[in-house]
């Protein structure tokens, strides 16, 4: 269960429909680059979604990732995952990486198997915009490696259907909007 509740968050964050297979890039050789460590939020219809990134070493990310419900008014935690996350190029266009780690993936190999999550990311100032894949690009193309993947996504970078799911941007949280955030932020500690 608790599998498919980091599955649903992940929906709630816009970034897919289910998790994938297979990811882009190279975990070993990626670059992390540090304009991405922070926290991130975005709101929709009552939900906050939450990324604490961290820099875990000079090629990966560490990120939590927090879906936060409005309950009687009030944040309340609805749901964790972690991930570690990495960047690569493909073609030109940066993409992100994130494997999931949930305790049931331990207990069940199939939904083991499936725990990547992959989006074309631009950062533009305060912005980071996500633009998940949609599994079933994957599905059509019969994709089953991280070769595969980056050859098929090349041809198709600036695809306008079949590939991408919605944009979802994430603001950076900082001196501006941090106070606004406090009873939010006060359930990560």
């Amino acid at each position: 269960m608790k599998h498919a509740t980091a599955c649903i968050a992940i929906v709630l964050i816009g970034l897919l429909a289910g998790c994938l297979p297979t990811y882009v890039g190279n975990p070993d050789t990626a670059v992390a680059k540090p304009e991405y460590v922070g926290v991130w939020f975005r709101e929709e219809s009552g939900d906050t979604q939450v990324w604490a990134v961290h820099q875990m070493n000079a090629k990966n990310y560490l990120i939590q990732s927090y879906n936060l419900k409005t309950i009687d008014g009030k944040p309340a935690l609805d749901s964790t995952i972690a991930w570690r996350a990495w960047l690569a190029d493909v073609g030109g266009a940066e993409f992100v990486s994130m494997e999931g780690f949930v305790t049931d993936d331990l207990l069940d190999a199939e939904r083991a198997a499936n725990r990547y999550v992959v989006a074309r990311v631009k950062l533009e100032g305060n912005t980071l915009k996500l633009r998940g894949i949609d599994p079933q690009f994957l599905k059509e193309n019969n994709i089953t490696t991280p070769d595969q993947f980056e050859v098929a996504l090349k041809g198709k970078l600036d695809a306008a259907e079949g590939v991408y799911l919605e944009e979802m941007p994430f603001t950076k949280v900082d001196e501006k909007n941090r106070a606004r955030l406090a009873d939010m932020l006060a359930l990560l500690k």
